[in-house]
């Protein structure tokens, strides 16, 4: 997650999450505990081979639930069933953005994404998550959570060093996006690692390297008058780059009103700047929905100008 802006960014995000100062890990583990093994929730869970197919054979194939910096795979924000794991449901807590298995004393703390994968190569799916942790200054931390043995596998945050995420690469691999940690600047693509698979079922990484990827977009607080307005635009991108390549004709807007609309690109950046400003025209006073398109990536908003 390339974030150009993090307080521009955070500021978003904080208003949908209510994010507080806490870890994002298991309570009933800790990663002291890998060793330790519980038969508790053995019958819970399913081989991930009925739900996770692929024809690699180097590399650990996952599934994306859900990723707050993807638009098209929100957090539902609410009760989730996630198909591999059938008899289990993640109860959601809107207070602190966690979830909750009752009944296992699992609690994943201020998710920000949900991935499933077989990381160990047992058989089964683990969960594999990251997490926001702290106030004012924020870092990304990860961990894989062992359902079917109730044990974690790995817990991974270096706070003020990198930022940690989940993500797939083209071909649905798993990845470990480490980016590098700046208040200030951009978060730029320190390395990729991508899972390898062994006999041993060991832990094993390959590096993978990319030029950059948009995730997704966000957009700021309009503000409207005179039947114009205007729409800050922060793409959320990830790459070696500290900036994704995108042209101001690149982003599309539609809706059943009628206007034009121009768009601006701000060619040097500065702090707290977004990448683009939408500047939308309607003929008379209105409220009505905008759909804003970038690539195959869409948000609507609700626009209202007096």
């Amino acid at each position: 997650m390339m974030i150009k802006k993090k307080a521009w960014l955070m500021a978003l995000i904080l208003g949908s999450m209510a994010l507080a100062a806490c870890g994002g890990r298991s309570e009933s583990k800790s990663s002291s505990q890998q060793q330790s093994q519980s038969s508790t929730s053995a019958s819970e869970s399913t081989p991930s081979s009925e739900n996770i197919t692929s024809n690699n054979d180097k590399y650990i194939i996952g599934r994306r639930v859900f990723d707050n910096d993807y638009n098209n795979y929100p957090n539902p924000k609410a009760t989730l069933k996630i198909d591999e794991f059938p008899n289990l449901e993640f109860s959601y807590n809107q207070l602190d953005s966690s979830y909750y298995l009752e009944g296992l004393g699992i609690t994943f703390n201020y998710c920000y994404s949900f991935y499933i994968a077989d990381v160990n190569q047992d058989g089964y799916s683990d969960i594999c998550y990251s997490y926001v942790k702290g106030s004012g200054i924020v870092n990304y931390g990860i961990a894989i959570y062992d359902i079917q043995n109730n044990t974690v596998l790995l817990e991974k945050e270096d706070r003020g060093e990198f930022d940690y995420l989940f993500d797939l690469d083209d071909n649905g691999c798993l990845l470990i996006e480490e980016l590098e940690f700046n208040d200030h600047r951009s978060h730029l693509l320190n390395k990729a690692l991508r899972f390898i698979k062994n006999q041993k079922n060991e832990l094993l990484f390959e590096e993978f390297s990319f030029e950059s990827k948009l995730k997704g977009f966000l957009c700021g607080l309009g503000s409207g008058d005179r039947n114009q307005y205007k729409v800050s635009i922060l793409l959320v991108h990830v790459g070696i780059n500290d900036r994704y390549a995108l042209n101001a004709n690149e982003i599309k807007v539609e809706g059943i009103a009628d206007f034009t609309y121009s768009v601006d690109k701000y060619e040097e950046l500065v702090e707290g700047s977004p990448d683009f400003n939408l500047f939308l025209k309607f003929g008379s006073t209105i409220t009505t929905n905008i759909t804003i398109s970038i690539k195959d990536i869409k948000q609507t908003i609700r626009v209202s100008v007096s």
